[in-house]
């Protein structure tokens, strides 16, 4: 047989096997694209991305998809709007940026994220040995309401979606820009936890269509996450939104994460006002301090929350959740302690705390000394603050 015979037919197979798998490729890329496509009730799509789990399990994953509009200029320091809908196809492949945040828990200096920030990501198992709708489990992060994400780098699904559940981690406002208060109609504060109802109103209305079940929806946190589920518990707002709830290391009764007294959120806005040059207005009222607050850029409200820690990084949280006045719209109307009835009285409710969990403020004293040094020097003063 000649040489030129031999090539001749050596690359006629190989063009036949190329042939073969460019056809086997495109019917993959097609299942796989029509797998990675949502179309949402009001009509648009989505399109997202593949991932695997811990143990090789392939997910579907819809990442940064918007649930309220951008919080920014006149809608800063407002409760968030439903992001709407929209037409066409829309593509969820990269995550949603951080909140404006600053980290204290680390000593941070660096400002992170930006104001439009509210998305969050949804995580689908590609082929669940569970056949019908999907138990979906959202998870609200921790980080003291000021720090933190649940964008994948932070809490991805490796581990949670070697199991058939949906998953869904959602970002919320931090620091002032998500629990300023001044106690008034103008700014009655929570619109972090706001933010969260907002999430849970988006998994009513949206999780059918990526295979999860709106009837059997569990919130999930850690820390301030878990305090947050614990506040759902008592919103009317949250009402029949979820139906069980995880607290971990968590709830609305630990001093941190209960509401300050009276006055005090109204305090801390008037003092944030005059460190970004935002006056008070005339006989108290707050409406000419608040339109000078929303000119002002994100970072530097972000940046100004140090200013509010008297020893070290205490008080740890200087906005926490805060009882409004009894309004339309109003997330909570009484302190965790009062007498009340929640709604979510005799709905399953787990909770439970990690070892040595305070080493979140002793690790620093044991290996900083003149933190040590300061704090017996300044006692009385860092001890009620503490």
């Amino acid at each position: 047989m000649s040489h030129k015979k031999i090539v001749g037919n050596w690359s006629g197979s190989l063009l036949l096997l190329l042939s073969v798998l460019l056809v086997l490729n495109h019917n993959v890329r097609a299942r796989t694209s029509d797998r990675l496509k949502v179309t949402m009730p009001h009509g648009g799509v989505l399109v997202g991305r593949y991932l695997h789990s811990f143990t090789g399990r392939g997910i579907l994953a819809f990442l940064g998809v918007p649930y309220a509009k951008p919080p920014v200029g006149e809608l800063r320091f407002k409760a968030p709007l439903p992001f709407g809908d929209w037409t066409g196809v829309r593509t969820a492949l990269t995550d949603a940026p951080l909140c404006s945040q600053r980290d204290p828990y680390r000593r941070d200096m660096d400002i992170s994220g930006v104001e439009d920030c509210l998305q969050l990501n949804v995580y689908v198992p590609e082929r669940p040995a569970q056949v019908g709708p999907l138990p979906v489990m959202v998870f609200f992060h921790g980080g003291g309401w000021q720090c933190g994400s649940g964008n994948r780098m932070f809490y991805g699904p490796d581990f949670l979606l070697d199991h058939d559940v949906v998953y869904v981690g959602a970002n919320f406002r931090l620091g002032p820009l998500g629990f300023l208060s001044t106690e008034q109609e103008d700014c009655p504060g929570n619109n972090g936890l706001k933010d969260q109802n907002l999430v849970l109103r988006w998994i009513l209305d949206n999780i059918a269509a990526f295979g999860g079940d709106p009837d059997s929806v569990t919130i999930f946190g850690e820390s301030a996450g878990g305090a947050s589920g614990t506040y759902h518990m008592m919103s009317s707002m949250s009402k029949g939104l979820f139906h069980r709830v995880i607290s971990q290391s968590g709830v609305n009764l630990d001093a941190w994460a209960q509401p300050a007294h009276t006055g005090v959120a109204r305090k801390r806005s008037v003092e944030l006002g005059e460190m970004l040059k935002c006056p008070q207005g005339k006989e108290g009222k707050f409406a000419e301090m608040m339109d000078c607050l929303r000119q002002v850029p994100a970072e530097e409200v972000t940046k100004a929350f140090y200013g509010f820690f008297t020893w070290d990084t205490d008080p740890m949280i200087p906005f926490p959740p805060v009882v409004e006045p009894d309004l339309p719209g109003a997330f909570i109307t009484k302190h965790p302690r009062d007498e009340y009835e929640p709604h979510a009285l005799g709905l399953p409710w787990m909770t439970g705390l990690t070892l040595d969990e305070g080493a979140l403020k002793s690790a620093s004293l044991i290996n900083l000394p003149e933190l040590r040094a300061s704090l017996n020097e300044n006692w009385e003063r860092a001890l009620p603050v503490s």
